[in-house]
């Protein structure tokens, strides 16, 4: 009788004893707010990492290198990022383990009204988030595929992330650039 008595007592109090523990604090980095990394918006924005005891602060880093720097100095503890950011950290000596990856490319090649084939790109000038970017080395693959050649039928430009590219090809700085999904539709809302 006593047990049951002790173990109802336990359970009762286990609420507030759970409510009172401190969370975890666990700041997270992603390289852009873009759909390959909504799933962490989303869990973000509905609490599920308060759910799971966990204080996370999610940090927007402006783009994969950055976002692995922060998590080599310890300033971040997890990050969301292209693939190929921690395969070169990693390459260079540095101690960043890689949990999970994706093979699924969130980004498309969108350009002007004047862009209507692939030999049209011949001779422009191309905006890559960074030259050694996975999007950058699949855009690369991808014109070559399409019978160019890189860097003498065309040109990459390091415009940074997202918002930079699309305000350097709007500016006519840059023929298209690589850019992700929901961006693709910006230009033809407005038009």
């Amino acid at each position: 009788m006593k047990r049951s008595l002790s173990a109802l007592v336990l359970i009762a109090l286990m609420p507030s004893w759970v409510v009172a523990q401190e969370r975890i604090k666990f700041p997270v980095g992603v390289s852009s707010k873009v759909l390959g990394y909504g799933h962490l918006w989303a869990a973000w924005r509905l609490k599920y990492f308060e759910r799971e005891g966990l204080d996370v602060d999610v940090v927007l880093m402006r783009g994969t290198a950055p976002a692995v720097q922060t998590m080599i100095a310890g300033s971040i503890f997890a990050g969301l990022v292209a693939n190929d950011g921690p395969i070169a950290a990693v390459e260079q000596g540095m101690d960043i383990a890689m949990v999970a990856s994706s093979s699924k490319l969130t980004h498309m090649l969108i350009g002007g009204k004047n862009y209507k084939t692939w030999e049209d790109l011949r001779g422009s000038t191309i905006g890559s988030s960074t030259l050694t970017s996975g999007t950058a080395f699949v855009l690369r693959r991808a014109l070559k595929v399409k019978g160019l050649e890189y860097p003498r039928d065309y040109k990459l430009l390091n415009v940074g992330g997202t918002t930079s590219a699309f305000a350097a090809m709007s500016a006519g700085q840059i023929a298209p650039p690589c850019l992700p999904f929901p961006t693709r539709f910006r230009r033809r809302m407005r038009d």
